[in-house]
């Protein structure tokens, strides 16, 4: 072998290691820069999210306190029923699986007359424990009859609504 052989080679061989380090670290940079923006991504869904069910519990919160008490009252029926509407157009990219499934039910209900406002407040409570759990409380042991308590006050006095959500 000639004598600039060895050299040459020797130069090679540290070109082609620079070469595929710089790759390595052009790799791992990608892949670090990536999980930085899904990072970011996932962080501005959560935000999203947490804005869009604020604004459906304070949405809830201004027509529930007296939801359960008297005859049913179909225009407070109708007028959730609208609001409603638009948290489905908000919460539609933003929701878990089981928030919408919550949703979703609650849009279906058929009930009796009698039964319509405790069914309304039945699956509002159900929507709100799917929002916790999507909110990252995944072992909640909040009820139904929890949740409600926080927006109807006589709640414990209302024996026909708990035996309701008691089925």
């Amino acid at each position: 072998m000639p004598d600039w052989a060895l050299p040459l080679i020797s130069v090679g061989a540290s070109l082609m290691v620079a070469v595929a380090s710089g790759l390595a670290a052009a790799r791992v940079a990608v892949a670090r820069a990536r999980a930085e923006l899904e990072k970011e991504v996932l962080a501005r869904l959560d935000e999203r999210r947490r804005q869009v069910y604020n604004d459906f519990i304070k949405m809830m919160q201004d027509i529930l306190p007296s939801f359960g008490k008297g005859t049913p009252d179909s225009a407070k029926i109708q007028k959730l029923r609208r609001r409603m509407v638009d948290f489905r157009m908000a919460s539609l990219l933003v929701s878990s699986d089981h928030v919408i499934d919550a949703f979703t039910k609650w849009g279906r209900g058929e009930q009796p007359a009698v039964d319509q406002r405790y069914a309304v407040l039945r699956d509002f409570a159900d929507i709100v424990l799917a929002m916790r759990r999507d909110m990252g409380y995944k072992d909640t042991k909040l009820t139904r009859t929890d949740i409600l308590r926080m927006f109807v006050t006589d709640l414990d006095e209302q024996t026909d609504l708990l035996a309701f959500l008691g089925r």
